[in-house]
């Protein structure tokens, strides 16, 4: 890391960093999803909605505005954008054993 930094810069190396985070307005967030996937071809998320000493009540807002406003956009997209182990899940609660080979992994 200090090689990156001496040879860019710390303000590129920030810039570098900040540009992987999923942050901003809920459309903001579904654009940078789709950014990152597009990019990268993942299908799956994490998302941290809590950092650096946030109160709870703030982390939680977070939480839910991006289930009410980012979720529901990210399901209509298919397979590709459902968090990972949904597959599982769902074969869970249909009361069926999921086959693995099936994820495609």
């Amino acid at each position: 890391m200090a090689e990156k930094i001496a040879t860019h810069g710390t303000d590129k190396v920030t810039d570098f960093f900040m540009n992987l985070q999923v942050w901003g307005a809920p459309e903001q967030c579904y654009e940078k999803i789709l950014d990152i996937r597009d990019r990268v071809g993942n299908d799956a998320f994490v998302g941290v909605f809590s950092y650096a000493g946030m109160p709870y009540d703030e982390a939680e807002r977070n939480m839910r505005l991006f289930a009410r406003e980012v979720m529901p956009a990210l399901q209509t997209l298919g397979r590709e954008a459902r968090p990972a182990g949904y597959a599982a899940v769902a074969a869970r609660q249909a009361g069926k054993e999921l086959d693995v080979g099936l994820l495609g992994t």
